[in-house]
Formats: C-alpha cells, sequence, structure tokens
C-alpha cells in the first residue's frame, strides 16, 4: 500500500518534504491492510497496556501497604524482591514487544525510556534485597532500619510516578489514534 501510494504521488508529481513523506509513511506503518494493522497492533498494545496496568497495580499496591506502615521490615523486604521480579519480567517482555511497534515512534520511544528507568529501579532494589534460597536475604535493605528502607523505597517508586502518568496517557492517545485510522 505504501508503494502504491508513492507511486500515485510520483506519476501525479506531487512534491513532498521529507516531513511529509515520513508522516505518510507513519500513519501507513506498512500495513497492506487495516484488517492487518488491526489484528497485529490491537494485539500488541493490548498486551503492552495489559502488562503496563498489572505493573502498575502491583506497584500501586506495595506503595499504599507502605503507606499505611502496618507492615514488618522482613515482609517490605520481600514485597521489594517481588516487586522487582516483576519488574524483570515487565522489562523482559516489553523490550521484546517494544521491537513490534512498526508505528507511533513516540510510543516506541516513550515505552522505551520508560524501561530505561524501571531499570534503574530493578538494580537499585537488587542492591537493596536479594533473596538467596537456603541462606536466607542479603543486600543493604537488611542492614536499614525499616523507616529508612521504607523511604528509599518510596523515593525510587516515586520516580515512575511521571513516566507512568505519560505511559497512560499515551495509550489513550493510541486508542484515539486506532480509532481514526481504523475509520
Amino acid at each position: 500500500m505504501v508503494i502504491q501510494i508513492l507511486v500515485y504521488l510520483y506519476s501525479m508529481k506531487i512534491k513532498l518534504t521529507e516531513t511529509q513523506l515520513r508522516k505518510i509513511l507513519n500513519e501507513v506503518g506498512g500495513y497492506d491492510s487495516s484488517e492487518t494493522m488491526a489484528s497485529h497492533a490491537g494485539t500488541l498494545h493490548g498486551e503492552i497496556n495489559f502488562q503496563t496496568i498489572d505493573l502498575i497495580n502491583m506497584v500501586g499496591t506495595f506503595i499504599e501497604d507502605l503507606r499505611k506502615g502496618e507492615i514488618d521490615k522482613d515482609k517490605i523486604l520481600i514485597g521489594t524482591f517481588n516487586l522487582n521480579s516483576k519488574i524483570e519480567d515487565y522489562v523482559k517482555r516489553m523490550n521484546e514487544l517494544k521491537n513490534e511497534i512498526f508505528i507511533d515512534d513516540d510510543f516506541k520511544a516513550l515505552v522505551s525510556t520508560f524501561l530505561v528507568l524501571l531499570k534503574k529501579v530493578q538494580k537499585y532494589f537488587q542492591l537493596l534485597v536479594n533473596l538467596n534460597h537456603g541462606t536466607g536475604m542479603s543486600g543493604i535493605g537488611v542492614d536499614m532500619g525499616k523507616t529508612e528502607l521504607t523511604l528509599e523505597i518510596s523515593k525510587r517508586l516515586a520516580s515512575l510516578g511521571p513516566k507512568i502518568e505519560k505511559m497512560g496517557e499515551m495509550i489513550a492517545q493510541l486508542v484515539s489514534r486506532f480509532k481514526s485510522r481504523m475509520n
């Protein structure tokens, strides 16, 4: 379809700037049909959306538990380990999926920057707590007090807030874009 458009434009001797051409190519995205686009991109964005919401819910639950202050230090360490495992799985899967984003370069860039930020949080959480099967827990978080540990975890999770917000906004934009493209 992209080639047909380019041939048509060439035969009409219409000149496009590079920016205009990029916009056309970005909108068409290399899909031959709207059905193919709906099938591939719909499934892809659906999984990205689901995985992101799942991660955000886990982060939100953990933040709420920390805010209440009712959980003991050992549960905070275990929760941090579990959240870090979730982040690790998310980063791995999103790295696979982001390579499938053929259109919406802004979305692909946002996913990439979100993953970079998540990797930083993940590395810090690995320093805080490491669960060695058989030998127990280790990491700098084991030697911290509950208040200090909670504060450090909260700071790292708070750093995710702006990107989480942008991801939510972008997902809403994608829904609107796809509705427009499918019409």
